[in-house]
């Protein structure tokens, strides 16, 4: 204890002293950085010698704390500067307090500090005060002091006196462009603030103080802001910074503006800074009103531009590279939400204005769109990353039609290619692995991304094809809509029906669109494709009333090829056959009356659907060729079934058995 609290200037002696005296416990590894706390639950059991070898050493080193101060006595050779700093002769209390934080393994060493408290307070306000670069007593010292406050009531020591607070706020840091200032702030200056952290915790007058202080403003401007050279810094710096974002809408929002402030001298902080300004302002944008300010401060063309130069360059992490492709889609989802509450307010209302304003002013919502589209297809099996793309491109499709026709073309494509590579399973189109504990379960089945997403485009095609006031289809859109279609088309077990028949429905009623369709024969093939392909998978109202608006006109005019008419034909009689057989087992077995609707239900729509084509003479023909002889005899044998179920049977009693013998006997007429 004598030789690393002594005098001495030669370093190696306290160096000596320091190893000689952590032999003493071989059992407690080597110190990591001033910030790392040694988690109690983690250490090896030390040893009844052990124990009392630590316990006189610390002892013996507490109580040479009030005299510590002595040591700083230098000399003038030991002030001598160097280029960037001070030599390491000067650093006389460095070891003395690197080995009183290595002894501090749990409360019991914590409780023993605080009788000394106020010793080491005095200490750190003579060493701060002296104002030297690359401290390393002061970096060692703060060190320490984490170590006995965390997790206990040494805190208070303090928090209770607000005197103590102005030393703590003005504590000294020098910033310079050296590669050892960098480090040695990095590697310092997380456990200071992270003190300041727990006294914050401690008492929320202190909270309000710290996050109001204009030394804090600076270590946030110059230590997170405006440099990732700080990355352990600005860790800390940031749980700080989400205390305060609890306590008041002014603190975020001049935060907010902090970020968004640039000259045409500083660099583009969302390029070069990306991962600290991007997770800050998603922390700090809580309510419409900070997002007001987010937008007035033109913040949505610094996410685009973070988006562009991700997707432009490789980064070195690949978590770091997702968690920015993450805050920027949050950030863009609370953007476009904004927009949407916006429009629903009155004209002369604020927040209305700042959306339109805002939105005018982003000029680069199409390289966002292209951007996001990227990200949609190359993390297709990410667990946030697709809901939360489709959920903006929904929103900008909404806002404003020139999205709607950014966002088809841009998708089009990759609808194309995932149906085209859609045979290997599994496959995840990513620059990197994505970390499981960054994003969760990765093997997603292929077929589920998939529904998403042509449920998804089915949504923007429904958006597109609705007829404005100002504004109709321009011809390329137009194409790229009945390419979209003609993919989900070919991928049939894929498809939301219900919706794909909806859209079929609105192209043919479209005053533009369905001009275009009747008049030219390749679309109205194309069209009777599409009836082919939904007959086989729906079985809805809608689509049954499509085919009798669509279908008889299609096939005057020739559109339905053989094939087309020999499968829907097919189908029918198959459905009505295996109906049959539903029938026949729910009379004998079934007795739960919504479990026997739901199956006469089907029965029924088959019936319905075959009588819709039945009616068209070109299909009509078809069924009466003997390769159907057998469907119409299933037809008879259902009626059959139906008119000799007994009265007391929930079969006899259903509305759809009393209307269907009569359907029956007409279709078998006809």
């Amino acid at each position: 204890s004598s030789g690393i609290n002594a005098e001495y200037g030669n370093i190696e002696v306290r160096e000596a002293s320091m190893q000689i005296a952590m032999s003493l416990v071989p059992e407690i590894p080597p110190l990591g950085a001033p910030i790392e706390i040694v988690n109690a639950a983690s250490m090896r059991p030390l040893s009844a010698e052990s124990e009392q070898s630590l316990d006189h050493l610390y002892d013996a080193l507490l109580r040479m704390l009030p005299e510590a101060k002595s040591s700083l006595r230098v000399t003038e050779s030991d002030t001598q500067k160097l280029e960037d700093g001070y030599p390491r002769t000067y650093w006389k209390l460095a070891q003395y307090f690197r080995l009183l934080r290595w002894a501090v393994r749990g409360p019991r060493q914590k409780a023993a500090f605080a009788p000394f408290h106020v010793h080491l307070f005095n200490l750190f306000v003579h060493i701060d005060s002296m104002r030297l670069e690359l401290d390393e007593n002061k970096q060692e010292l703060v060190g320490f002091w984490l170590s006995v406050l965390e997790g206990t009531n040494n805190i208070n020591f303090v928090v209770e006196d607000e005197k103590k607070w102005i030393r703590l706020f003005d504590f000294f840091v020098s910033v310079k462009p050296f590669e050892r200032f960098r480090h040695f702030n990095n590697y310092s200056l997380p456990a200071f603030y992270r003190i300041l952290y727990l006294c914050g915790e401690a008492s929320p007058v202190f909270l309000d103080r710290l996050i109001n202080h204009r030394n804090l403003d600076w270590a946030v401007k110059y230590l997170y802001h405006e440099t990732p050279d700080y990355p352990l810094v600005a860790d800390v710096l940031f749980t700080i910074m989400m205390k305060g974002a609890d306590t008041n809408s002014h603190y975020r929002q001049t935060r907010i503006l902090g970020m968004l402030q640039h000259t045409p001298h500083t660099s583009d902080k969302f390029v070069f800074n990306s991962y600290n300004i991007l997770r800050a302002l998603d922390l700090f944008l809580k309510d419409f009103d900070d997002i007001a300010v987010f937008l007035e401060g033109q913040g949505l063309s610094g996410v685009s531009r973070a988006l562009d130069r991700i997707q432009r360059e490789t980064p070195q992490e690949a978590d770091t590279y997702l968690r920015i492709i993450a805050f920027s889609l949050k950030l863009l989802l609370k953007s476009v939400n904004f927009f949407l509450y916006a429009e629903k307010l009155p004209e002369d209302h604020k927040h209305r204005l700042i959306s339109i304003e805002s939105r005018r002013k982003w000029d680069s919502k199409s390289q966002t769109i292209q951007a996001i589209s990227y990200y949609l297809e190359n993390f297709c099996t990410h667990p946030t990353f697709p809901s939360e793309c489709m959920q903006i491109l929904e929103a900008l499709s909404t806002l404003e039609r020139d999205c709607l026709y950014t966002a088809l073309n841009t998708l089009d494509d990759f609808l194309q290619e995932r149906e085209r590579t859609s045979a290997a399973p599994h496959k995840v189109f990513s620059p990197y692995p994505i970390p499981k504990e960054a994003s969760g379960e990765m093997i997603v089945d292929d077929q589920n991304v998939d529904l998403q997403y042509y449920v998804f485009i089915q949504k923007l095609i429904s958006l597109a094809v609705q007829p404005t006031q100002t504004t109709e289809l321009p011809f390329v859109t137009s194409v790229t809509l009945l390419a979209s279609i003609e993919t989900m088309h070919s991928s049939s077990n894929k498809i939301n029906t219900s919706l794909f028949t909806d859209v079929i429905k609105v192209l043919w009623d479209h005053p533009v669109w369905g001009n275009q369709l009747r008049s030219d024969r390749v679309l109205g093939q194309w069209v009777a494709a599409s009836l082919t392909y939904g007959i086989r998978f729906v079985s809805s109202t809608s689509h049954q009333e499509l085919l009798s608006t669509i279908l008889p006109y299609v096939i005057s005019k020739g559109l339905l090829s053989p094939i087309h008419q020999d499968s829907i034909a097919g189908y029918l009689s198959d459905q009505i056959n295996h109906g049959l057989g539903y029938l026949e087992h729910i009379v004998t077995t079934t007795t739960d009356p919504a479990t026997f609707e739901q199956n006469l239900t089907a029965v029924s729509t088959s019936i319905k659907a075959f009588q819709i084509v039945y009616n068209t003479p070109e299909l009509k023909a078809l069924f009466n060729s003997a390769q159907y002889s057998q469907t119409i005899e299933n037809l008879m044998s259902i009626a059959a079934i139906i008119n000799s179920a007994p009265e007391t049977s929930s079969l006899f009693t259903s509305e759809l058995a009393k209307t269907l013998p009569p359907l029956i006997s007409e279709v078998i007429e006809k």
